[in-house]
C-alpha cells in the first residue's frame, strides 16, 4: 500500500476537553490530484490491520488546495467524545492515511504513537 516515494509528517494534537484535534500535515511526492480522493484522516486499526474513519481530518478538495506548499493545518471539532478519549488512551491502535486519487487507499499511512 502507499505511493512509493511519497512522505508525510503529521503532528496531530488532542484536546479532549475542547473536543477538538489539532494538525499540521506536510508531504512531499504525493501525486495529485486530491479532489476526488477521501483525503487526511485518522482510522482505527493496529500497525498490521486496515479499519474505519473516526475523524475525517480534512476532504480531498483541501489536500488539493494545499498540495502547491504541501502543508495543511487545521482544527477539527467534530470527533466524538469516546474517540477522542481512545486516541489519547492508545494512540498506537490509530492512524493517520492520506490519500489521492491514484491511491484511494492510501497514499502515505503512519501509525500514532
Amino acid at each position: 500500500m502507499g505511493e512509493e516515494g511519497a512522505t508525510a509528517d503529521a503532528t496531530i494534537e488532542v484536546d479532549y476537553v475542547a473536543g477538538e484535534i489539532d494538525y499540521v500535515l506536510q508531504f512531499a511526492d504525493v501525486t495529485g490530484p486530491f479532489g476526488a480522493a477521501p483525503g487526511f484522516h485518522i482510522h482505527v486499526g493496529a500497525a498490521d490491520e486496515n479499519g474505519p474513519i473516526v475523524a475525517f481530518l480534512a476532504n480531498g478538495e483541501a489536500v488539493e488546495a494545499a498540495s502547491a506548499s504541501g502543508e495543511l493545518s487545521a482544527t477539527f471539532a467534530d470527533a466524538p467524545a469516546r474517540v477522542l478519549r481512545e486516541i489519547l488512551t492508545s494512540p498506537q491502535n490509530y492512524y493517520v492515511n492520506l490519500h489521492s486519487n491514484d491511491f484511494p487507499a492510501g497514499a502515505v499511512r503512519a501509525q500514532l504513537g
